[in-house]
């Protein structure tokens, strides 16, 4: 669907080009509303794990904040005196508790603070509060990519329950014509689908004023690459894929799906 083709235009091209049965794409819908399911099921455990990350993260920069301030007091007049036990132990612990939250290699700085070897000499108060402040500076960063990751996630949420939409109504809906199933509008799918939906998943057609669901987009790639292309072009998209543990398993099952439909195919 481009913008320069009109409504009319599109639904004769589909009717000749696309040259399939309605049972065919209706089982090409359903395979499509399977997999936009799983992959919002696994979306929502990556927002649920970020966010607790972010939460910890931001218990974790006020606990280094008040520890800081104190070994900040005690390194006055005492900079050549080693730390006490307690402080080593507690530092050690901050570097501990950041370094599980902050993955190996996304801060080169944080990977290259060690804890305190609790052997020997105890640290002074001045290495301890050099430390702490640049496990804090560390923090700070991941607060803020934690932030952005977590926007990301939910403009992919809002993406993928606007598929969804669009694939119920084009399913369910008796009342549509299959012109209207094939090109649901924004208030169609707006019907089906709860909280907010994406308007980057719409297209207009140059005869229109209404925007419709872009369903040869969806057609066009694998679920995982509509999804990367469409938080793209909302320009949310961030530099990390989040979905990437869980990408290659929605594609094989969109490719396990495929080749079940093409198999039922060849029955008939």
């Amino acid at each position: 669907m481009t913008d320069s083709n009109s409504k009319s235009e599109a639904s004769q091209a589909k009717k000749v080009s696309g040259k399939r049965t309605k049972s065919e794409l209706r089982e090409r819908r359903v395979q499509q509303l399977t997999i936009s399911r799983n992959g919002l099921k696994q979306l929502a455990k990556h927002l649920k794990a970020q966010r607790e990350n972010l939460r910890i993260c931001k218990e974790l920069l006020d606990h280094s904040e008040g520890f800081y301030l104190e070994v900040n007091k005690l390194t006055k007049g005492r900079a050549s005196l080693p730390a006490t036990p307690l402080v080593r132990q507690t530092v050690n612990d901050i570097i501990g508790d950041a370094k599980k939250l902050i993955k190996t290699k996304e801060d080169v700085h944080m990977d290259r603070i060690k804890e305190f070897v609790p052997a020997g000499d105890e640290p002074s108060y001045p290495d301890v509060l050099v430390v702490t402040g640049s496990v804090r500076h560390c923090l700070q960063r991941h607060r803020d990519k934690q932030i952005a990751r977590i926007a990301n996630l939910d403009t992919k949420s809002t993406i993928i329950a606007t598929v969804i939409g669009a694939l119920e109504y084009s399913i369910n809906d008796e009342d549509a014509s299959e012109a209207e199933k094939e090109s649901p509008s924004k208030e169609a799918v707006r019907l089906y689908t709860d909280g907010s939906i994406s308007s980057a998943c719409f297209s207009q057609y140059s005869d229109s004023p209404d925007y419709y669901f872009d369903f040869d987009k969806l057609d066009s790639m694998t679920f995982h690459d509509y999804l990367s292309t469409v938080a793209s072009d909302i320009g949310d998209a961030d530099d990390e894929d989040l979905l990437s543990d869980d990408s290659n398993q929605i594609d094989d099952e969109e490719e396990k799906d495929g080749e079940n439909g093409d198999k039922d195919g060849d029955e008939r």
